[in-house]
């Protein structure tokens, strides 16, 4: 099939490119919703641990519902979109409902490379003749298909955003949220989270003041990084 293997090479460089550029949308939108789904749980699970009381049973069991969430947001957004990943013949299919003008050229010839590349051992079960104008119709039909049609950039940078934003807030929240978040979040991920509470504190004001016998002083307490 020496006739057709360099137009059968230039299709299936178009259909690689395509395709790649699928994948980082597909990827990218999977990992936002993890992202986000893993930073949800993490605000919650801090906050639930700031208010709960300081025991063990309350952070074993918020511990043992992050390795849950973990492994619900592996199998949802990894182990199930690893096995719906195209192949090249329904990327074909993909690109053909985007660019209606192609008239099954394209998926007919990714199809006879499939089965060519199957067969490579057999007799040739195609023309090479008929091979190579097929693949050159196709080529010249697809010569005018953008990877726009594929993915709009402009969809692109929006899901690469979304995957960006949640850690971003997430920082944000470390940084500049509440006490109690921080405080929750060491107590559940840090291993002398539990052995030291020094974040934990009961401001009194007046502190020291020297209140002369008879006279009446308010005082006021404020907690810090905890609630009553």
């Amino acid at each position: 099939m020496k006739m057709a293997a360099p137009s059968s090479e230039t299709l299936l460089r178009f259909v690689h490119r395509l395709r790649r550029r699928w994948l980082w949308g597909y990827w990218l939108r999977h990992a936002a919703f993890a992202i986000s789904a893993l930073v949800g749980w993490l605000v919650l699970a801090g906050i639930a641990a700031a208010r709960a009381p300081i025991v063990p049973e309350v952070l074993t069991a918020l511990r043992a519902g992050t390795v849950l969430v973990v492994l619900a947001i592996a199998y949802a957004f990894v182990w199930r979109p690893l096995r719906r990943i195209p192949d090249e013949v329904t990327f074909a299919h993909f690109i053909e409902e985007r660019e209606p003008r192609l008239e099954d050229r394209l998926v007919t010839a990714v199809e006879i490379l499939s089965r060519s590349a199957r067969s490579r051992d057999r007799a040739e079960p195609f023309s090479p003749a008929l091979v190579h104008r097929l693949l050159a119709d196709a080529l010249a039909q697809c010569s005018t298909v953008s990877a726009e049609s594929v993915l709009p950039t402009r969809r692109l940078r929006l899901r690469a955003l979304l995957v960006v934003a949640p850690i971003l807030l997430f920082v944000l929240l470390l940084v500049m949220g509440p006490g109690p978040l921080r405080t929750g979040l060491e107590r559940l991920y840090l291993p002398w989270g539990l052995a030291s509470p020094s974040n934990l504190a009961i401001r009194v004001h007046p502190g020291d003041a020297r209140i002369p016998r008879g006279l009446d002083q308010e005082v006021t307490a404020t907690l810090q990084n905890f609630d009553a």
